[in-house]
């Protein structure tokens, strides 16, 4: 694949962005020099080193010294190289993995498809049930609840939950993974 570079929008051209996910300061930062040198050194053109966050998606700092600004390189790519006529918010990595930035690799997608995505390519995995951190009730409540002919009331607080949550599990609206 052939590599193509474009600027950054909002910093004029001192950066740009490749469609390989890489990026490259092409102008010299303001920097000031010492007061004895008689002349500055040649600017060449340098690929910024990125560093993973705590997401572990690459970022890279751009911008004028003490005013640098830390950005996604996948969002730096996507905005590039990748359409958004319907002004979606999220970029989503297509494969999966994080750190590929490849513009043929991204795509623009809305919050709710992004999770979808994840959960689907096992990126991110729902807790049901018992593995829910929020849960107050065992897989045998459940099925003793449902099991239970007594008032919801009553059923509610020897369980202590609500009368809706006893509902919603007579009803098989929670807890929907078990038979």
């Amino acid at each position: 694949m052939r590599e193509i570079w474009l600027p950054i929008e909002g910093y004029g051209n001192c950066y740009s962005v490749s469609s390989l996910g890489r990026v490259m300061r092409t102008a010299p930062r303001n920097v000031k020099r010492h007061p004895t040198r008689s002349r500055a050194k040649p600017f060449k053109p340098s690929i910024c080193r990125a560093f993973i966050n705590r997401g572990g998606y690459p970022q890279v700092r751009i911008g004028p010294t003490g005013h640098q600004a830390t950005v996604c390189v996948h969002r730096l790519v996507a905005t590039a190289f990748v359409e958004n006529p319907l002004a979606l918010p999220e970029v989503n990595h297509i494969d999966g993995h994080k750190a590929n930035n490849i513009a043929t690799n991204l795509e623009w997608v809305t919050h709710q498809q992004n999770l979808k995505h994840a959960t689907a390519t096992g990126l991110q995995r729902t807790r049901r049930g018992e593995e829910s951190p929020r849960s107050k009730l065992t897989e045998s409540d459940v099925i003793a609840i449902r099991s239970d002919r007594r008032v919801a009331a009553a059923i509610a607080s020897d369980y202590g939950v609500s009368k809706g949550n006893v509902y919603a599990i007579k009803q098989r609206r929670a807890w929907t993974h078990l038979l």
